[in-house]
């Protein structure tokens, strides 16, 4: 049986919970991932179709997701729930893969948890401790059973389409991603602070004196007859006989890529 029948999940997680559905795959579109941002946390819940499912190719799907979870660039929280579909409990290797795959990394912010659905039981089994936060998916889980007899679907397979796809015109549109931008300003900031300060290095390695003045320290008279670069060069001139100093600017600029990340370049 696909998940885009009478009991789908993923339409009451939209209608009634705010999700937002990011992709569908297979013949029968017999995968769904759904996205919702709440308290500064993405939650992603991903549905699948377990019917047939091995205990390999479950172990290699879980794993790529985790890969997932964990090459993802955005320094926010992430939680993926994964929601397995089967026609009857499955095995107890099965069971033990989900199991053993879930997660909670509090250091990179990165949490996998797993439920599966038994459809002979209508019984929802999640496989996580109870102090993990689950609230939208618990009760979207419960209104599916509520669901359950009726004979019409909440969304069509149609609906869902556009759906995604007017998801994906407004991120083109809008440039909303989930991705962090490469903070390109903050890094180019960072290699100029390195080179002029190595050059300041070289030359004072070289002669034993000492080269701020020459390349532009601040100047207030030589400013006013027109050596304007003395106005920007002191930003990148540090002490000579202090490392630290360098390192410590360019370890400020690369906390400021965090800004850039959120607002962009300019």
């Amino acid at each position: 049986m696909s998940i885009l029948d009478r009991k789908d999940l993923y339409s009451i997680l939209i209608k009634d919970f705010g999700f937002v559905p990011i992709e569908l795959r297979g013949n029968q579109n017999n995968f769904v991932s759904l996205h919702k941002l709440e308290s500064g946390t993405h939650m992603f819940v991903e549905i699948h179709e377990g019917i047939g499912m091995s205990r390999e190719n479950m172990d290699s799907e879980l794993h790529e997701s985790s890969d997932r979870l964990y090459n993802h660039p955005s320094r926010e929280a992430l939680h993926l729930f994964k929601v397995y579909f089967f026609e009857s409990t499955p095995l107890d290797e099965v069971i033990q893969t989900m199991r053993a795959a879930q997660f909670i990394d509090p250091v990179s912010k990165r949490h996998l948890s797993c439920y599966y659905m038994d459809s002979s039981k209508n019984e929802p089994v999640k496989l996580f401790p109870e102090y993990v936060k689950s609230k939208a998916v618990d009760e979207a889980l419960a209104k599916l059973l509520n669901h359950y007899h009726q004979d019409k679907p909440i969304y069509d397979t149609d609906e869902i389409n556009k759906m995604v796809m007017e998801r994906k015109r407004n991120e083109e549109e809008t440039q909303l991603q989930y991705y962090a931008q490469t903070p390109i300003i903050s890094y180019i900031l960072i290699a100029v602070n390195l080179l002029i300060n190595f050059v300041v290095y070289f030359l004072k390695y070289q002669t034993g004196e000492d080269y701020n003045f020459l390349l532009g320290t601040k100047n207030n008279e030589l400013i006013i007859k027109g050596e304007y670069f003395r106005l920007i060069m002191p930003m990148f001139l540090h002490d000579s006989n202090s490392l630290a100093h360098v390192l410590m600017n360019c370890y400020a600029l690369y906390s400021l890529s965090i800004v850039e990340n959120l607002y962009g370049h300019l």
